[in-house]
C-alpha cells in the first residue's frame, strides 16, 4: 500500500529547472534596477513641463480639453490623466511622483521579461538581453525627467506586450491575442505619439522571423507556456522577407486590419488637436539642421548608449538635467563594438540582418521623424541629437531585435547558418560580457548623478509652500516669473508663479496670487520662493526733499516715461496722510481707485497706459495729503 501511494503521489517540480532559475534572477536582476532607478529619482526633482503639468491639473477638471490637448506636440491623455490624480493627491510631492514613476518602471521591466519568454521560452540566454533593457542609459533621463517619463515609461510597457501578445497570436492564431496586442497599441498611443509606429513593428517581427514559408505562411502553431515546447518550430524552413510580407498580410489580415485600424483615427484626432490646442510652431527645420541632427544622432548618441555610454555629460545651465557628451575614444570604440556584434550576428545568426534593420528603421521612424517634424527649431538641431531621452522608447525594442539577431526563437529549427566556435555561447563568457555592459552603463549612470542636481528648485519650492501656508487670504500677492533654473524653456502663463505655485496654496491664497488690485504692504516671491514685500523696478520721480508733490487744479501729475513698449505696469506711489481716503490714478489710460490708509505709506497699484503722466486725482482725499513721489516699472522682490 505505501509503495502504491509512493507511485501515485505527484511529483515536485525540480529545483533547479530552467524557468525557476531563470525568473529567479530576472526578479533579481530587476530589484538591483530598481535600486539603481531610486538612486536617479532622489537625485531628481520637478523640472520645466512638469510645473505646466502640475498647475493644469489643479486648476482643471479631467474633461476632453484638459485631457486632450496638444502638448509640444504630444497627444498624451494618458500622462494627463496620471499628472491629475498625482495633484489632486499631493501637489508636488516628489515621493509621491517618484515611487509612481518607479512602478511605471517596474512594470515596463517586467513587461519586457514577459516579451523575451514569450519569444524566446524560459532560456537562460534571455537574461543577457533583459539586463541590457535594465540597465542601459537610453532610459536614465526619461526616468530623471517626470514629463519624459510619463511618456516614454507607458509606451516601453505597451510595446513590449503588443509584442508578447502578437507573437502569441501568429503562433495560436487565438485572436484574443490580436485584440490585445491592439488594445497595447492604444495604450501606448494615448502616452506617446511614437506608438503610432508599433504595428508597423510587428508587422516587421512577423514577417522577418514569425513566418514559417514550410508551412503554408504559418509560423509554428505550437504555444510555448512555461518554456515547453509545444510544437513546430517558428521559422523552419525562411523564405523571402518580401514573400513572408505578402504571406502574412494575407494568411492575418484580420490582425493586421484590427492593428491599422487605430492610426487613421488616432492621425485625425492628432491632427485636430494640434491645430487646436497648440499654435505655436517650431518651424520647419532645413537639410542643414537635420544633416546636424542626424549625425549627431546616429553618429554618437546611438552607438555609445548602445554599448552603455555615454559615459560624459553635457549639464545643462539648470544644473537639473544633462544630455550626451561622448569622448571621441567611447565613440571609436562603440562603433567598434556595434559592428562587430553585427557582424558576427549576421555571419553566424540566419536572418540577424534582418533584425537590425528592423532596430534602424524604429530609430528613423518612431524618435528621428517626430522630433524633425513636430518639436526640433533649426537652432536646437545639435543639442537634439544628443539628447539621450529621445532614445528611451526603442531600449525594448533593441533588446528585442538584438536577442533576435542572436538567440533562436522558441523552437526555432536551424537557427545558424553554421557552426559556432566551441565555447563561444558558453554561460561564462555571455556573463562576462553581460557584467562588462552593466559595469560600462553604472559608469555612465553614476557620472549622470554626479553632474546634475535639483536642490535649487527643490529648496525653492519648500520655501514657498512654508511662506503660501502662512500668507493671508485677504492679501495681495504680485505676480512675476518663476527662476530661470525652473522654466526657461517655458513660455505663456506657466511661467508666473501664480499658476506655477498656486496647487500649494489654499483657495483664499490661491484667490490672492491671481488679484489685480491697489494694495499696500503687498507681497511677491524672491528667487529663493521666500514672500518677501514688494518693490518696482523702473523709472520714478519725487518731490524735492522735505517737500510734497506740488497739486495744479485739483490733480496731481508727475511726468514718468513707460521704460518699455509694453502697455501693463506696476505704479509704486509714496504718500503722507493723516486720514484714509480714496483718490484716482490714470497713466494715460483707464483711471484705478486707489483707497489710501493713515501715516507714511507705499502702495502699489497695477495700471494700464503709457503715460506719459501719472495723473492723480482726489476723490475723497484727507486734507493735507503729501504725494512724495511714484515709480513705474515691474514688480520685484525687495530682497
Amino acid at each position: 500500500m505505501t509503495s502504491i501511494r509512493t507511485r501515485n503521489r505527484p511529483r515536485r517540480a525540480p529545483i533547479w529547472n530552467p524557468t525557476r532559475v531563470v525568473l529567479t534572477v530576472a526578479t533579481a536582476l530587476i530589484i538591483a534596477h530598481l535600486g539603481v532607478r531610486w538612486a536617479i529619482l532622489a537625485n531628481s526633482y520637478f523640472r520645466q513641463d512638469d510645473f505646466e503639468f502640475v498647475s493644469r491639473a489643479a486648476e482643471q477638471l479631467p474633461d476632453w480639453g484638459y485631457l486632450m490637448r496638444s502638448h509640444a506636440g504630444q497627444l498624451m491623455p494618458g500622462g494627463f490623466a496620471i499628472a491629475w490624480v498625482l495633484t489632486r493627491i499631493s501637489a508636488y510631492d516628489w515621493g509621491l511622483t517618484g515611487a509612481v514613476t518607479l512602478l511605471m518602471q517596474a512594470a515596463a521591466a517586467l513587461a519586457v521579461l514577459r516579451m523575451l519568454r514569450v519569444v524566446f521560452g524560459d532560456r537562460p540566454a534571455i537574461l543577457a538581453p533583459l539586463t541590457v533593457y535594465l540597465f542601459t542609459p537610453m532610459t536614465l533621463t526619461s526616468t530623471a525627467w517626470w514629463a519624459a517619463a510619463l511618456n516614454s515609461l507607458p509606451l516601453q510597457a505597451a510595446i513590449a506586450m503588443a509584442v508578447a501578445a502578437h507573437v502569441r497570436y501568429i503562433r495560436t492564431n487565438e485572436f484574443r491575442y490580436a485584440r490585445a496586442a491592439f488594445l497595447w497599441t492604444v495604450v501606448g498611443l494615448a502616452f506617446f505619439v511614437k506608438a503610432a509606429v508599433l504595428p508597423f513593428l510587428l508587422l516587421a517581427v512577423t514577417s522577418a522571423f514569425l513566418i514559417d514559408a514550410g508551412a503554408g505562411g504559418a509560423s509554428a502553431r505550437g504555444e510555448r507556456s512555461g518554456g515547453t515546447d509545444g510544437g513546430r518550430g517558428a521559422g523552419g524552413a525562411p523564405g523571402g522577407w518580401p514573400h513572408n510580407l505578402l504571406t502574412t498580410l494575407r494568411v492575418h489580415r484580420r490582425a493586421w486590419a484590427l492593428y491599422g485600424a487605430a492610426l487613421p483615427v488616432y492621425a485625425a484626432l492628432f491632427t485636430l488637436q494640434l491645430v487646436y490646442t497648440s499654435p505655436a510652431s517650431v518651424g520647419s527645420p532645413g537639410a542643414k539642421e537635420i544633416n546636424d541632427f542626424a549625425s549627431a544622432w546616429l553618429g554618437k548618441t546611438v552607438p555609445t548608449t548602445l554599448v552603455g555610454g555615454p559615459g560624459r555629460w553635457l549639464v545643462s545651465t539648470t544644473g537639473d538635467y544633462a544630455v550626451a557628451a561622448p569622448a571621441q575614444a567611447l565613440i571609436g570604440a562603440a562603433w567598434c563594438v556595434v559592428i562587430g556584434v553585427i557582424v558576427l550576428s549576421i555571419w553566424f545568426r540566419r536572418r540577424a540582418w534582418r533584425a537590425w534593420l528592423i532596430l534602424l528603421g524604429w530609430l528613423v521612424a518612431a524618435d528621428m521623424v517626430p522630433v524633425i517634424l513636430g518639436r526640433m527649431p533649426d537652432w536646437a538641431a545639435p543639442i537634439y541629437g544628443i539628447e539621450t531621452r529621445y532614445l528611451a522608447d526603442a531600449a525594448p525594442v533593441f533588446v528585442l531585435c538584438l536577442a533576435l539577431a542572436c538567440i533562436p526563437l522558441a523552437g526555432e529549427r536551424e537557427p545558424y547558418r553554421r557552426a559556432l566556435p566551441e565555447g563561444w555561447l558558453h554561460p561564462s563568457t555571455i556573463g562576462v560580457l553581460t557584467v562588462a555592459y552593466v559595469g560600462v552603463a553604472l559608469w555612465s549612470t553614476v557620472t549622470y548623478l554626479g553632474k546634475t542636481d535639483s536642490d535649487e528648485t527643490r529648496d525653492y519650492l519648500t520655501n514657498a509652500r512654508a511662506a503660501l501656508a502662512g500668507a493671508p487670504g485677504s492679501g495681495v500677492i504680485y505676480d512675476r516669473n518663476v527662476p530661470d533654473f525652473m522654466a526657461w524653456q517655458l513660455v505663456g502663463p506657466y511661467t508666473r508663479t501664480s499658476n506655477v505655485l498656486a496647487p500649494l496654496a489654499s483657495p483664499d491664497v490661491r484667490a490672492a496670487m491671481k488679484r489685480r488690485q491697489p494694495a499696500e504692504n503687498a507681497f511677491i516671491f524672491n528667487d529663493k520662493g521666500h514672500l518677501v514685500p514688494l518693490a518696482v523696478s523702473g523709472p520714478r520721480v519725487a518731490a524735492a526733499p522735505g517737500t510734497c508733490w506740488p497739486q495744479v487744479g485739483g490733480r496731481y501729475t508727475m511726468p514718468v516715461a513707460p521704460p518699455e513698449k509694453a502697455s501693463s505696469w506696476t505704479l509704486e506711489l509714496g504718500y503722507l496722510s493723516g486720514a484714509p481716503g480714496l483718490v484716482q490714478v490714470s497713466y494715460g489710460g483707464p483711471e484705478v481707485d486707489v483707497p489710501l490708509g493713515v501715516g507714511l505709506n507705499k502702495v502699489y497699484i497695477p495700471i494700464e497706459g503709457r503715460g506719459p503722466n501719472v495723473v492723480i486725482t482726489s476723490v475723497n482725499a484727507p486734507p493735507g495729503l503729501c504725494l512724495g513721489g511714484v515709480a513705474v516699472g515691474t514688480p520685484v522682490p525687495s530682497r
